[in-house]
């Protein structure tokens, strides 16, 4: 439906979404948030350009983790305590605003607008609207400089768990495709991503500081990703039955939705498999997770029809990284 325009003019265009009923909410935008269409374009036509590099990007982080790892093999641990804060609290920080912008955004519209316009059409100009899609982009950008955990889980020979880099390469690379690609409803995600990485992090960054935080608020963050998987297939599923209902004039694909739908069923099944493994049973293994353990604890998950009868090993710990 956009082959007749080019980026920038869909950008001029909204990319032909319905005009809005209502206005979005905006707090308090600084000049930075304030882009005009001409300065996004060159975001979309970017990330439209280049978002296949994520695979490569992702190709030589997997073999340079375990590269290093090798390297680290016969030494000492370095102490990073001071980066290691400063590290988690940067991330914390930006999240926090991250989410602040894309979570009141989103919200707004869903309660004055429905599911309909806000899964299926993106926002790229309309007025107040500007400071959305330049936090789609930094969402973007920044799962690139996320890969810098791993960095200080190689260094200081923590662990480094299957899921811990599996998460990085597949949200970067559906990240990058679906910015690239312009999936609408992505923003959902994307809120939902920056409010749970506010918690992590202000966690890292305060067991970094050397204080304990009780096993409560421990598995109150736990509960919070469990609850933002549950959220990505939810909104999978409306995406799905509005894509069927509305065909070609809801800006998503069937493909991206089974692709998204995966990866997030994966994680809430391991989020949920370390739940039970680290609160209920009072297990808390270090074993490095191997992707053959995952397809077998995800297969023995599935044909369990409750969570009192888990025969498998060796998947608990698997989101435990580099604080401990």
């Amino acid at each position: 439906m956009f082959h007749n325009h080019t980026l920038e003019e869909l950008v001029e265009l909204d990319f032909l979404r319905p005009p809005r009923t209502v206005d979005p909410l905006v707090f308090f935008p600084s000049e930075f948030e304030t882009h005009t269409p001409k300065e996004i374009s060159k975001h979309v036509i970017f990330m439209h350009n280049y978002w296949r590099w994520s695979i490569p990007i992702s190709f030589l982080y997997v073999l340079g983790i375990f590269y290093a790892q090798q390297a680290m093999k016969d030494r000492k641990p370095v102490k990073l305590k001071t980066s290691l804060i400063l590290w988690n609290a940067g991330l914390a920080i930006f999240s926090f605003w991250g989410g602040f912008r894309t979570a009141i955004f989103m919200i707004y519209d869903a309660y004055h607008m429905g599911w309909g316009p806000t899964i299926c059409y993106t926002t790229y100009n309309c007025k107040g609207c500007e400071t959305a899609p330049i936090w789609v982009y930094l969402f973007a950008y920044s799962k690139v400089v996320e890969l810098g955990d791993t960095l200080f889980i190689v260094l200081r020979k923590r662990p480094l768990i299957f899921l811990h880099w599996y998460h990085h390469v597949t949200v970067l690379c559906y990240t990058w495709y679906a910015v690239g690609t312009v999936t609408a409803g992505g923003t959902y995600f994307i809120a939902a991503n920056f409010s749970v990485h506010f918690l992590m992090y202000s966690y890292y960054a305060i067991r970094a500081a050397g204080f304990n935080v009780p096993r409560g608020a421990q598995m109150s963050l736990t509960l919070c990703q469990i609850a933002q998987m549950i959220f990505g297939i939810f909104i999978n599923i409306k995406a799905f039955g509005l894509k069927q209902k509305l065909g070609d004039a809801c800006m998503t694909s069937y493909e991206g939705i089974a692709v998204c739908l995966l990866m997030y069923a994966s994680y809430c099944v391991l989020f949920s498999l370390f739940f039970y493994k680290t609160y209920i049973k009072k297990e808390r293994q270090t074993e490095v997770l191997s992707p053959a353990s995952l397809i077998n604890g995800i297969t023995a998950l599935l044909k369990k029809s409750s969570f009192g009868h888990f025969k498998f090993s060796g998947v608990a710990g698997v989101i435990s990284q580099k604080t401990d």
